[in-house]
Order: structure tokens, then C-alpha cells, then sequence
């Protein structure tokens, strides 16, 4: 930033470039998309050639739709700038499995001394001491009337933490145990929520190194998949290839 921004770049410096810029804030702060508007101007006053209108994803809103809308202008401008044609048959992304879930009979010795009902694999956890804190505040802010949300929660932490102002929490949340059964119901698999099972993916150089697991489905579905937020258009495109 400081680079670029430097009022002493020759004017032509960037003549050759050709770019497009999307920025991603929230409109709740006081300096939405400053850095990429800062940039998109800079660009220009530097020889830059700018592709497309440049786009913004507002955070406080729907940001992936935001982004999908951008990406299909961007793209027809993309082939006008470099004189392609889009293949309408390539538009809908191929959808390729890059995992697989691997269930474990009881007596695998690959559980031995494992505690199944514990969140493996996950790199939120690893190397973490986890404090299983009480809530004892969580209160909505914004009023009934509005289609927003945000709380204000409190947390004892007891004497085992120390906390000040400033100080980053990373908060590892639970499903509530009666969704987690009913989603079970629904795709069919409740007399499975104690299996053990571990995700692998099947690129790369870890082949053998699970990414999520093993553990019990029914961890999984407590800790590790979000069940309650409004599914994404990619998530909803991805399951509808099993419907």
C-alpha cells in the first residue's frame, strides 16, 4: 500500500496491466471499501487499465450473491477485453468429489487410547487448550423490527483465563442437540450418530491423513458442520447434485 500509493511512481508506471478489482466490507463500518477503492483509483493514476466496473460485497448483507452478480459481468467483460468467445456449455461448474468419508468398525486399531467423541482433525482445535466457558449473557440488540442481528454476550471465564479489551476469543459453538437429531431423521441415518468415521482427501501428499476425525458422526454433527445459518448458493449448488 505504502509502495503503490507513493506520490513519486511514474505516472505511466502501470501501463501495461490490465485489471479488475473486487473489494469485500461491511457497511456497518465507517470506512467501507476504502483500501479497494484507494486501490481501483491508484491503478488508473498509474496507466492500469481497468477491465470492469469494479465490484463491492457487503458483509452485512449477502456478500457471495454480491460477488456471483460481479463475477458474471467481469467475465463478459474478460472476453471482450481478450477477444473470447464463452462456451455456454462450460458455464455450469463441474462438480468433482475431493474427499471420502471412511467408517471404522469398533475393534480398528486405529482407535486405540482415541476418544471418538472428541473433534479430530480440525485445525481450529489443534494445538489449543479449549476452556468450556458459561454464557450468561446473550442478548439481541437490534429490535424486533429490524431484519438484522447482533448480540452482546458475556462469558465466564472464570480464573483459568485472562481477558482484556483487545484480546482475540476464538469461540467454538455447538449445535443444538435436538437439530443435530432431527437432521439425522431427515437423511435417514440416526442409528449411525455413533459410528466412528474420519473425511481423507484423496489429492495430495496426505492422503492418509484424515481431515476431519475419526470420531463419531454425531460429533461431527454437534461441532463441526454449521446447521443452523442460511445455506450458501455454492453449499445449495452442491447438494442439488444429489437430489
Amino acid at each position: 500500500h505504502k509502495w503503490i500509493m507513493d506520490k513519486e511512481r511514474e505516472e505511466n508506471l502501470l501501463s501495461g496491466m490490465k485489471y479488475a478489482v473486487f473489494g469485500l466490507g461491511n457497511s456497518t463500518y465507517q470506512f467501507f471499501y476504502k483500501i479497494s477503492r484507494l486501490l481501483d483509483k491508484r491503478l488508473e493514476e498509474l496507466g492500469a487499465k481497468k477491465i470492469c466496473p469494479a465490484g463491492e460485497g457487503d458483509d452485512d448483507k449477502n456478500i457471495e450473491d454480491d460477488f456471483l452478480k460481479w463475477k458474471e459481468k467481469c467475465i463478459n467483460h474478460l472476453c471482450t477485453e481478450f477477444k473470447m468467445k464463452r462456451d455456454a456449455s462450460q458455464a455450469t461448474d463441474k462438480i468433482e468429489r475431493r474427499q471420502q468419508l471412511v467408517f471404522f468398525e469398533k475393534d480398528d486399531p486405529k482407535l486405540q487410547n482415541l476418544n471418538v467423541d472428541e473433534l479430530r482433525g480440525s485445525k481450529a482445535y489443534e494445538g489449543r487448550d479449549i476452556y468450556w466457558g458459561t454464557v450468561l449473557v446473550n442478548k439481541q440488540l437490534h429490535s424486533k423490527e429490524s431484519d438484522r442481528s447482533c448480540r452482546h454476550v458475556e462469558i465466564d471465564i472464570g480464573n483459568k483465563l485472562s481477558y482484556e479489551p483487545g484480546d482475540y476469543v476464538g469461540v467454538f459453538p455447538e449445535n443444538d442437540l435436538t437439530l443435530v437429531h432431527n437432521l439425522a431423521a431427515r437423511l435417514g441415518v440416526s442409528d449411525d450418530l455413533n459410528k466412528v468415521v474420519a473425511l481423507y482427501p484423496l489429492e495430495g501428499n496426505q492422503k492418509n491423513v484424515a481431515l476431519v476425525g475419526p470420531c463419531t458422526l454425531k460429533r461431527i454433527f454437534l461441532s463441526y458442520l454449521d446447521l443452523a445459518s442460511q445455506p450458501s448458493r455454492s453449499l445449495l449448488k452442491l447438494l442439488a447434485h444429489y437430489c
